[in-house]
């Protein structure tokens, strides 16, 4: 891999950690997965320490012919400095802010200088190369660790009584939907035939339709039509219907099964609505 691409990567560690912990609250920057595992403010302190430790092993082999490294307890470096406790986002910062000088350090090396070596007490003969490589792979490691602990969404049951509410009128939606959603039901709007048949089209999983009468009665049932030929069987209840038995019989032989006269009792549409999609409780 060539010293750019390397340089880059080193450069992004920090700010990999900052996109990962974008919205993050203080509990969940320091909540432990299980006990005795580290948390995100946890990993972030080893980081700091370890960088702490083998930056100045990077400047020390550019600036004098093979030095001695020292070895430290990485551990014990981050308990004497208190990493673990500081405010998170003040840590990073100085993360940051030490890992861009370091960067702007290797922009300017010349290729012999990536071969400098310093002598590690424990591990032997180094390079700067090996080094910026060592680290890049020990912080994705961490960084990986960090991104494990992303806080995962609620998910919200889904239910799979679904129903189609057609109404033209927001705050009568809002009504109708309150009810259904009270008893278990997923309810996907539309305001008018048009979109409702869009959403029929795309979705095969209803269970019922709820129409008013002013959306399903405009076009002489052509809605009903149309939705026998994609769904023959599926139920439709209207709300606020006209008492007009002429146009109850067509919209009966299209397959609408019940009809509510304003005003709606909501109890009655919900009993309905139980009876033809056969939901006994949620």
């Amino acid at each position: 891999m060539n010293t750019d691409s390397l340089i880059n990567q080193l450069e992004d560690i920090p700010n990999r950690i900052a996109r990962t912990v974008v919205g993050w609250t203080e509990d969940e920057l320091r909540a432990q997965p299980r006990a005795g595992e580290w948390s995100a403010a946890d990993v972030l302190a080893h980081l700091r320490s370890a960088d702490d430790i083998l930056t100045p092993r990077i400047y020390m082999m550019l600036v004098r012919d093979n030095p001695t490294l020292l070895a430290y307890e990485e551990r014990d470096w981050t308990a004497v400095l208190r990493y673990a406790e500081a405010d998170f986002n003040t840590s990073l910062q100085t993360y940051t802010l030490r890992r861009a000088e370091l960067v702007n350090a290797l922009r300017h090396l010349e290729p012999e200088q990536w071969a400098r070596k310093g002598i590690h007490e424990h591990n032997g003969e180094l390079t700067v190369l090996t080094l910026v490589s060592d680290m890049i792979d020990h912080e994705e490691e961490h960084c990986r660790q960090i991104e494990a602990l992303r806080p995962q969404p609620v998910v919200v049951p889904r239910s799979y009584a679904r129903v189609l509410l057609i109404d033209g009128q927001e705050e009568s939606r809002e009504r109708y939907k309150a009810m259904l959603v009270g008893s278990g039901y997923d309810v996907i709007e539309a305001e008018d035939n048009a979109a409702a048949l869009d959403i029929l089209l795309a979705d095969p999983n209803f269970l019922i339709v709820l129409a008013d009468f002013d959306v399903v009665g405009q076009h002489d049932l052509n809605f009903l039509d149309s939705l026998r030929v994609i769904y023959p069987r599926l139920p439709v209840v209207v709300l606020g219907a006209d008492q007009d038995l002429e146009w109850e019989a067509m919209a009966q032989e299209r397959g609408a099964e019940a009809f509510f006269y304003e005003p709606v009792n909501l109890p009655d549409v919900l009993e309905t609505v139980l009876s033809l999609t056969e939901q006994i409780s949620y």
